[in-house]
């Protein structure tokens, strides 16, 4: 019994917090004391002045209340609540500078007698009474300060084909995005579109802003990026690379980025890009801004990312059914594809998962659902860390 009470007491301390980094996360509902509570009885007559519409301020009220449920629904253990918490509130880049300035003074704290004067570092050199060359930095190198790092999800986007889809999709990135989690999104394109058809990417920049009007409509903030992000350049694999200011600038604000699939070429000509060449691009050009020491370009040197999750939303769950309830989360390991392909019946979405989880950081994750699927389930896969 005292195990069993020991548990419930956990499981109510997580999800207080939960709902205690809700009330932080949003610009506008604050709970009274630092407490959540609810009540029965009739509310005190507001002041209406200098405020908005009573019908803005009940479907606020009404969003924050299908948040506050969807995150209560996924019914984390108080070990997984209190690691999402500490990556959200930055606890956890406090324990890497931490650690990092421990391994620094450690460093210093060797001096390695240097037999080889080619392998010098810069700094004095002085002979011992052995005449064996040691090396002693001119001036004290101060231990590198940790830059603050913003948890990140990418999240991959196909199947738009409705004004539901896009409201749905819509719902969910603003409320991944109210619990403090920044979502960079793609709109991949997987079907047969003439990449030199004006009416092409038209169609990809009418559903962008679409995209974002949709978050916005949910509380959200995003911005649509729908240029000078995906350039030619002949030293990767693939011949494509992304330049990530605009994405930096767009989460500097507090926006997330709606990013478009389309690149100019050296003729101006606009190309849509596949999106087996654009989502590797873009997942390793949200890796590379993931140091603890340095920080992402367009940031102003205000933060780093922490990658943690891929988030693939199709027109089905995109592996075996057609079931829009149904959803997948993989861990990042090598050895469960072999039997997770086995039983899938659309290898693309499988294979997008397998390349673009070897690029991201090992401890990222990821799921594949339907863009008609409950927010609740993906957000039980963003904060949970079972599969």
């Amino acid at each position: 019994m005292q195990a069993l009470s020991a548990r419930v007491s956990g499981y109510r301390q997580c999800g207080r917090a939960l709902l205690l980094q809700l009330s932080a996360a949003s610009t506008h509902t604050t709970w009274p004391h630092g407490q959540a509570s609810f009540s029965s009885a009739s509310p005190a007559i507001p002041n209406t002045e200098n405020t908005s519409p009573s019908h803005t301020g009940n479907a606020h009220n009404q969003r924050e209340r299908e948040l506050i449920l969807s995150v209560l629904s996924t019914v984390p253990s108080p070990r997984e609540a209190r690691k999402f918490l500490n990556s959200v509130s930055g606890s956890e880049t406090m324990r890497n500078q931490r650690e990092f300035e421990v391994r620094q003074a450690r460093l210093a704290t060797e001096q390695p007698v240097v037999r080889n004067p080619r392998l010098l570092v810069p700094g004095e050199i002085h002979r011992n009474t052995d005449n064996q060359m040691n090396v002693r930095s001119s001036e004290s190198h101060g231990v590198t300060e940790a830059v603050p790092r913003r948890l990140t999800v990418a999240v991959f986007v196909d199947g738009l084909d409705s004004n539901q889809a896009c409201a749905n999709t819509g719902k969910l990135l603003a409320q991944i995005q109210r619990i403090g989690v920044t979502p960079v999104v793609l709109l991949t394109n997987n079907t047969t579109i003439d990449e030199q058809s004006s009416g092409g990417y038209r169609g990809i920049i009418k559903r962008v802003h679409q995209l974002s009007d949709a978050i916005e409509k949910e509380g959200g903030k995003a911005r649509p990026i729908n240029e000078s992000v995906f350039f030619n350049n002949p030293y990767t694999p693939t011949d494509l690379s992304v330049d990530p200011e605009l994405i930096g600038a767009a989460i500097l604000q507090g926006q997330m980025p709606i990013i478009s699939p389309l690149m100019a070429d050296s003729a101006l000509q606009v190309k849509v890009l596949k999106t087996q060449l654009a989502a590797p691009a873009l997942a390793r050009a949200l890796s590379l801004s993931t140091s603890a020491q340095h920080a992402m370009v367009g940031s102003q040197g205000e933060f780093s990312l922490l990658l943690a999750r891929l988030i693939l939303l199709g027109k089905s769950d995109g592996l075996t059914s057609a079931d829009d309830s149904v959803f997948h989360r993989f861990v990042n390991l090598e050895e469960d594809y072999n039997e997770i392909a086995a039983d899938c019946k659309q290898t693309e979405t499988l294979d997008l998962m397998r390349n673009c989880l070897s690029i991201m950081p090992p401890t990222a994750a990821g799921i594949v659902a339907s863009v008609n699927s409950d927010p609740s389930l993906v957000l039980k896969g963003l904060i949970s860390e079972r599969p």
